[in-house]
């Protein structure tokens, strides 16, 4: 049998083959093997076994990669296991840079790492300034960290493409500013814009988010409610940017007609209307036949008539069109009739906009009259609780017991009670719940019929 050691540790093979599988970092040392029998162990042979790697990156560079444009200072790192030891070379667009004057590299040598079971290995970091070149020079640029071969491997190779990074910048929409009309359908609108890494975009109109993505697709025909500024935000980790198309829909006017009444009794109507572009044109009828027509040129969309309160012939039934380039509105109406008697300041008192104002004045006094009645309620309320505690208090002071003794209180100690004849007046005899007391005053003497008190006063019995 064989002995085997590993320095001064005894391994567990007994064969004349010792087999280490997998090669590591810890497999390297001092070996020896003795040949054994019954006498003992014989001369031992030794070997001293060195581990070689072929190159290997422990740190290769990101597949892709960049820096702000205003960045001064920008590095990039890589590691290569290799033992023999190999050389680490820099790149840019596959044209070395061991002679630039504006990339700088950095080699370090590492020694074996048994807790990373590393053998010897090599890293390097490249450091340039981006203000010393173009910023265009970096876009779409490539940059390899290439390892030369060993004796037992062939060199390996990272490449990184490498951008420069910016924000949002030179946003443009396919359109700024679209007059349509109501009810077509609008072409899809394009939002673009330079940024690195790339954006995400955002619809908005006012704060409400309506797609998102770089197109606006609308899906229906549009209508007046859909007109207004629609924002494109585009934003990366670097920054936002923002550009506004407004849509403006084209409709006809929609018109509503109201009344009014001024001091001096004239009934004003007007006719007011909603439309884009603004209303110019407003005609005015009454029971169908042509009263009045304005053509306007202010921004103002409202035509108003006055008319005499006093005229019956201005009673019956208005109706307005209002008109601008698109089209007619349709009719509006109103029917003005006259108020009975008296007509001065009930009539005024029933127009719409003095209806809001009674209607105001009433509530608040019947809010009032409810407060009024609630702190009625209250003081009564309270009244009754006071003179109830009044009540409780004598009943305190006078307990019931006493009270019942005071009602059954003989005559004899009654002082106002001593003079009546206990047998003639109910009041005299009191019955109570345990026995009828019998009262009698001995100074009083019966004389002809009459009781007389000794003092000499008559009493009648």
């Amino acid at each position: 049998m064989f002995e085997w050691h590993k320095e001064d540790r005894i391994l567990n093979e007994t064969g004349p083959l010792l087999h280490l599988k997998p090669v590591t970092v810890t497999t390297q040392g001092n070996y020896s093997c003795a040949a054994v029998n019954d006498i003992g162990p014989g001369p031992a042979s030794y070997f001293s076994l060195s581990a070689v790697a072929p190159p290997a990156f422990v740190k290769k560079l990101p597949e892709r990669g960049g820096v702000l444009r205003n960045t001064t200072n920008v590095q990039l790192f890589c590691h290569v296991e290799c033992h023999p030891l190999c050389e680490l070379e820099w790149l840019r667009n596959n044209e070395s840079l061991r002679d630039s004057i504006v990339f700088e590299s950095k080699l370090a040598h590492h020694r074996p790492d048994t807790r990373r079971n590393l053998f010897s290995s090599i890293s390097s970091v490249l450091t340039w300034n981006m203000s010393l070149l173009p910023v265009n020079s970096f876009d779409y640029a490539t940059f390899t960290c290439r390892s030369s071969g060993n004796e037992i491997g062939a060199g390996v190779s990272s490449t990184m493409a490498f951008r420069v990074e910016y924000p949002p910048e030179n946003i443009q929409i396919s359109a700024v500013r679209l007059e349509v009309m109501e009810g077509e359908i609008l072409d899809d609108l394009i939002c673009n814009a330079l940024a690195h890494p790339l954006a995400d975009y955002t619809w908005k109109v006012g704060r409400r988010v309506v797609a998102k993505g770089p197109v606006l697709s609308f899906n229906s025909s549009l209508s007046r409610a859909m007109g207004g500024n629609y924002t494109c935000v585009v934003t990366n980790r670097h920054g936002t940017a923002r550009a506004t198309v407004s849509i403006t829909v084209l409709h006809r006017p929609v018109c509503s007609m109201w009344k009014d009444y001024t001091d001096e009794g004239s009934v004003v109507l007007s006719c007011r209307s909603s439309a884009n572009p603004p209303a110019f044109n407003f005609s005015w009828m009454r029971n169908n036949e042509s009263i009045f027509s304005e053509t306007r040129e202010s921004s103002r969309q409202e035509s108003i008539i006055a008319l005499s309160g006093s005229n019956p012939n201005v009673y019956g039934k208005y109706s307005c069109i209002a008109a601008n380039e698109i089209g007619a509105s349709d009719p509006c109406y109103l029917d003005l009739t006259a108020l009975p008697s008296p007509a001065g300041w009930v009539q005024l008192l029933l127009q719409e906009e003095n209806l809001l104002i009674v209607a105001g004045v009433a509530g608040a006094i019947g809010i009032l009259l409810i407060i009024l009645l609630t702190t009625a309620v209250a003081i009564v309320l309270k009244r009754r609780m006071k003179a109830n505690s009044k009540e409780v208090l004598q009943e305190r002071h006078h307990p019931e017991n006493g009270d019942r003794a005071a009602d059954c209180t003989p005559l004899g100690a009654s002082p106002l009670l001593s003079g009546h004849r206990q047998d003639d007046s109910p009041l005299l005899r009191k019955k109570c719940p345990d026995h009828e007391f019998v009262y009698h005053d001995p100074s009083m003497e019966k004389v002809n019929g009459l009781y007389r008190s000794q003092q000499g006063r008559k009493l009648v019995g």
